[in-house]
């Protein structure tokens, strides 16, 4: 009798130490819950800044070909201007 009296004490006490180590198992799980979810929500900041660099990157790429382009067209264009001029000079002159 007083032998099952000490196994049942062992027993209630092992039983609340399970309980308490649940307890904290979960506030452990739930803070690693909450740090994931941050981690997730700045790296999706991140995502998202990254994304906009990139679109900014590509618009100014996408000006600065047109300009060069516009330049050379403007070039070629004042050429043909002026051996058009100068033709036109020489065959008045002469």
């Amino acid at each position: 009798m007083e032998m099952n009296r000490k196994r049942e004490g062992e027993l209630q006490k092992l039983q609340r130490e399970v309980e308490e180590l649940q307890m904290q198992n979960e506030t452990q799980l739930g803070a690693f819950r909450k740090k994931h979810q941050e981690v997730q929500n700045e790296f999706a900041e991140q995502i998202d800044q990254l994304n906009k660099l990139r679109q900014r990157s590509y618009h100014t790429t996408i000006t600065v070909i047109q300009s060069r382009q516009w330049r050379i067209q403007g070039y070629w264009v004042a050429s043909l201007v002026l051996s058009s001029c100068t033709k036109v000079k020489y065959f008045n002159i002469m």
